[in-house]
Formats: C-alpha cells, structure tokens, sequence
C-alpha cells in the first residue's frame, strides 16, 4: 500500500460515531490509486469546528469551519524536498465534526459515505485535482463517483429522496 496514513483524532466524538473509525478511513483513502506507488505520508486529523475554524481563518481568511481541509505538504511557490526515509510527505487532511456531522444528516447520508466522499476529495486536492472551472469539477466529481461506488457508496451528488417520476 503506498499510503502511509497516520490518524489523531481530537475529537472523541468521532470514535462514537463510527467505531470501525481508521478502517473507513484506511479504505477510502487506499481506494484512490496512487500515481506513482512510491510510498507517501499522509495525516489525517478529525477534529471539532473550533479547531478547523481557527485553521480556516488563519490560513484560509475564512473565520468559520469548513467541513475538510487539505494542506499539501508543499507550496506551489516553494521548491522544498518533502521526501523523508518513510517516502514522500504529501499533506494534511483536517475534518470538522460538527459540519460533517450536519452535513451528513441534513443530506440523508450515512456518516461513513459522508466521511469516505470527503476523505477521496480531499486527497484528490493533494494530488491537484481542483475544481475551479466546471471541466476540472465534473472531471473531479465523475472520479469521486466511481471511487466511492468501489467501497459500496452511492453517488454523493444525487438526492436519494428526489422522485424519479418527478424527474
């Protein structure tokens, strides 16, 4: 396995909330390829809103949580050697409770394929796949998709309760 994850969860809620908490993890993150196979560093922080809003703001001039964070291990404008004996560092995946947590129930999703769809979508911004033109979204989406249907997920951006007849 190329992903080498280390997982801190400050925030117990998370462990009550789904007890096969690092195996989720560990699967949806192992179910993106990885594109080289050399082995990668990568941490994963499930914590409160307070802690990401305060990540957020300071980094992001957001001062809100926000339901993930990724923070490449790199810069763009840096030109730093993130290789260490255990692989390369790739990033930092930080998640916010209570927004998943929200986010999940107010979509009607199960917290697993809720947590699973972001961890996939945020490693994927570690990989630099983006978002910011409708190609680079629904590139980025139709890979989220698929990956998560590998784990036994449905397609995160269709409402299971729209009506079909209605459509």
């Amino acid at each position: 396995m190329a992903w080498q994850i280390t997982l801190e969860v400050s925030d117990a809620r998370w462990r009550q909330a789904l007890p096969n908490l690092a195996l989720l993890i560990r699967a949806a993150l192992h179910a993106v390829p990885h594109p080289s196979g050399t082995p990668s560093q990568l941490a994963v922080v499930l914590a409160s809103d307070g802690f990401v809003a305060a990540l957020n703001g300071r980094y992001r001039h957001q001062h809100k949580p926000t339901n993930i964070l990724s923070f490449p291990a790199w810069a763009e404008d840096e030109l730093v050697d993130t290789t260490t004996p255990g692989g390369e560092i790739l990033g930092d995946l930080i998640l916010a409770y209570e927004t998943v947590t929200q986010e999940a129930e107010a979509a009607h999703k199960p917290l697993a394929a809720h947590l699973s769809h972001l961890l996939i979508h945020g490693l994927l911004h570690l990989l630099g796949a983006d978002h910011h033109t409708e190609a680079e979204a629904e590139a980025m989406e139709r890979r989220e998709i698929a990956l998560l249907a590998s784990l036994g997920f449905s397609n995160p951006y269709e409402d299971p309760y729209k009506s079909e007849a209605g459509s």
